[in-house]
């Protein structure tokens, strides 16, 4: 391969990886979801819990390689078609799963912090195999 051929391949190369990680960058950025109309009020929400110290990443993509890439299938041709078209009521990021949440809650707490009410967190978790945003949908966002 001559030396042109090599610099021209690498040059497609850098061009190609900017364009995939762009737009994977973007998507995971808090920032990104305020220009979504339906999405802006949930995103003032999460901005003022607890949660907002945690990346979107840690909660909304699945761990892993094949996690990460399900993601990236999603992001990199949703970022490019909400730049032709404007943006939509699309959110590239799923409602995190048990395993997400259980990431940092590892205890099941049965009484809340106002503590009127008994909540059998380990049953519905490993006996009926709830997920938590069953109950806790809009408790983040």
């Amino acid at each position: 391969m001559g030396r042109r051929l090599r610099w021209a391949a690498l040059g497609v190369g850098i061009v190609v990886l900017v364009l995939l990680a762009l737009p994977i960058v973007s998507v995971l950025q808090p920032d990104y979801y305020r220009r979504y109309p339906a999405l802006g009020q949930r995103m003032d929400h999460w901005a003022t819990s607890t949660h907002s110290r945690i990346s979107c990443i840690e909660c909304h993509v699945e761990p892993g390689v094949g996690g990460f890439l399900a993601f990236a299938a999603r992001a990199v041709p949703a970022f490019y078609l909400q730049l032709a078209q404007g943006p939509n009521d699309t959110n590239l990021l799923k409602a995190p799963s048990r395993n997400a949440c259980r990431k940092c809650h590892t205890g099941y707490r049965t009484v809340p912090p106002g503590g009127d009410l008994l909540i059998p967190h380990r049953a519905h978790v490993e006996v009926l195999g709830m997920e938590c945003v069953a109950c806790h949908k809009d408790l983040v966002h």
